[in-house]
C-alpha cells in the first residue's frame, strides 16, 4: 500500500483492541500521527490534550454514543473533521450526525478503497480552509480575510499596535520585515524619523506575554518574520 502521509494528525477511537491496533496501523499510512482510544472518555482526553485535526468514531461506543463523543469533540474545537464509522441499518443515527456537522461517513465493514477517497475527501476540505488560516506558534491561527488571530475556536483580543504588527508579518510569512518597515508601519508618523527599536522589542515582548509563546523571529541586523 502507498504511503501518503499528510502532515494533520488524528484520533481514533474503538473500543475492540484487535480492530482497534490494525486501523490504527492502517491509519499511520495517512496521517504524521495517530492516537487510538479505547473508549469514549479516554477518546475525549486525547483529543483535549493533543488537538488532532481529524477524529474517525465509530457511532455504537461502549458507554457513551459515538454521535455524542462527536459532539463533545465539536463543543471544544469546531473545525476538526470528524469521519463517522456507521452501519446501514444507523440511518437515523446519520441523520444525527448531519446536525452536528459531522464531515463524512464510512459504511462497517470499510471497504480500504472507500476509506482513502474519504480520507482525500477531508484532507482537501482542510486544505481548502488552510488558505486563509495561517498557523502560528501553539495552535494560534491568524485569520487573513478576517485579520484575527484565534487560538482554539476563541479570538484574542489584540491592541491596536498588536494587531497592525501580526497583521504586517502574516501578510507574507516568508519574508523577513526591516526593522525600519516595521516601525514606520506599526507607529506610522508616531517616531517623527527617530526609529525607537525598544518599543518594538517593548511591543513584542507584550505579544509574546499575552500568548504565552514567541510567533516572530529576530534576524540579526535585519529585522523580524513569523516564526514557522
Amino acid at each position: 500500500m502507498k504511503q501518503y502521509k499528510y502532515k494533520y494528525t488524528m484520533l481514533y477511537a474503538e473500543d475492540d483492541e484487535q480492530t482497534r491496533d490494525n486501523y490504527t496501523e492502517l491509519f499511520k499510512f495517512y496521517f504524521s500521527e495517530v492516537y487510538s482510544a479505547k473508549d469514549e472518555q479516554e477518546a475525549l482526553e486525547l483529543f483535549f490534550e493533543k488537538r488532532p485535526r481529524v477524529a474517525i468514531l465509530d457511532i455504537n461506543m461502549p458507554i457513551i454514543d459515538g454521535l455524542t463523543v462527536a459532539k463533545k469533540i465539536k463543543d471544544i474545537d469546531s473545525d476538526v473533521k470528524i469521519i463517522m464509522l456507521t452501519a446501514l441499518s444507523q440511518k437515523e443515527q446519520l441523520l444525527d450526525a448531519i446536525k452536528i456537522q459531522v464531515t463524512d461517513y464510512l459504511i462497517k465493514p470499510i471497504k480500504i478503497k472507500d476509506l482513502e477517497n474519504t480520507i482525500f475527501n477531508v484532507i482537501n476540505k482542510i486544505e481548502k480552509e488552510n488558505k486563509n488560516n495561517l498557523e502560528l506558534q501553539d495552535n494560534h491561527l491568524w485569520d487573513k480575510e478576517k485579520k484575527i488571530l484565534t487560538k482554539f475556536d476563541t479570538e484574542i483580543k489584540l491592541s491596536k499596535k498588536e494587531h497592525t504588527l501580526i497583521s504586517l508579518l502574516c501578510s507574507n510569512e516568508n519574508f523577513t520585515f526591516e526593522t525600519e518597515c516595521i516601525l514606520n508601519h506599526v507607529w506610522e508618523d508616531e517616531l517623527d524619523n527617530e526609529y525607537d527599536t525598544k518599543a518594538l522589542r517593548a511591543l513584542i515582548s507584550r505579544i509574546k506575554s499575552k500568548l504565552g509563546v514567541q510567533i516572530f523571529d529576530s534576524i540579526y541586523n535585519v529585522g523580524y518574520k513569523i516564526k514557522r
